[in-house]
């Protein structure tokens, strides 16, 4: 892994700072450091910047600096390639990040020494057919979330596994998430936390009316298929709430496992119950 890639989110506070010292750090050690065009621009390195597309055919590791968001970012970017990436924490929960920015010597000297280990994520892929035909794929980490918008009407849906009709009600929306996902969105809406080495996916209802409408995990290879007999106008899917599309009367979605997973960098083994603990514990 001589070519590496960073994504660093720069309105974020001391994110230039720290990205410009991991540049430095990085080219000292002999390797070759890539940015998008825009970033490098704003960091002074113009040097350094390339197109997206060009950048993620070339790089052979991406570091996210920033938050979880930023690392959800560059997680959907990777994937196609299976390039591997780890984030650096800048932000406020920093979940999904693997080191601190007071750590980044250390990691470097890691990755150029080999010390490190891969560890693989599921994602959650969500297609929206209207006419008969279907739409891109929208890929998430963490999950794809169907919100019924500014509007103060519910959604009124049915979902099938496997073709199989399972639930029907209503409800503010729904969160189809990944194991790494049941920490954010899902769990405000109550859903449980599951172990991010699971291969299931859960469907958690937000705000649901109806008594018998809770979270339901199935496997990896199940079918997911919403439909609607309601629909506000306002109504969206997102993933990773980044990338949204605008629902519209008669769409069907399907969701299942996505067929490539996030590759995530582990420098160090780390027990997440003890991650689950200290992230939560001033929230």
């Amino acid at each position: 892994m001589r070519v590496v890639g960073l994504f660093p989110y720069i309105k974020r506070a001391r994110v230039a700072d720290v990205t410009l010292e991991l540049i430095a750090v990085l080219e000292s050690a002999g390797y070759e450091v890539l940015l998008e065009e825009e970033k490098a621009l704003e960091l002074g390195r113009k040097d350094l910047g390339y197109p997206l597309q060009e950048l993620l055919d070339r790089i052979e590791v991406g570091i996210a600096l920033g938050g979880d968001g930023t690392l959800l970012r560059a997680a959907r970017l990777l994937r196609q390639r299976q390039t591997p990436i780890f984030g650096v924490n800048l932000g406020h929960m920093g979940f999904l990040t693997e080191i601190d920015d007071h750590d980044i010597k250390e990691a470097v000297r890691r990755l150029q020494a080999g010390e490190f280990y891969l560890e693989d994520r599921i994602m959650v892929e969500a297609r929206v057919w209207r006419g008969g035909k279907a739409g891109e794929p929208l890929v998430g980490l963490n999950d794809i979330v169907i919100g019924k918008g500014a509007s103060p009407r519910m959604l009124r849906m049915e979902i099938r596994i496997d073709g199989h009709l399972t639930a029907g009600f209503a409800a503010d929306g729904l969160i189809v998430t990944t194991p790494t996902g049941s920490t954010a969105y899902s769990l405000s809406a109550g859903g449980p936390v599951l172990e991010p080495r699971l291969q299931v996916l859960m469907i958690t209802p937000i705000c649901a009316h109806s008594v018998f409408a809770r979270p339901l995990v199935v496997g990896r290879d199940a079918k997911i298929e919403i439909s609607f007999t309601s629909l506000p106008s306002e109504a969206m899917i997102t993933a990773d709430g980044q990338e949204g599309i605008r629902l519209q009367e008669g769409d069907v979605i399907s969701c299942y496992t996505a067929p490539q997973p996030t590759r995530l960098v582990r420098f160090q083994e780390r027990s997440f119950y003890d991650l689950l603990r200290e992230r939560f514990r001033d929230v």
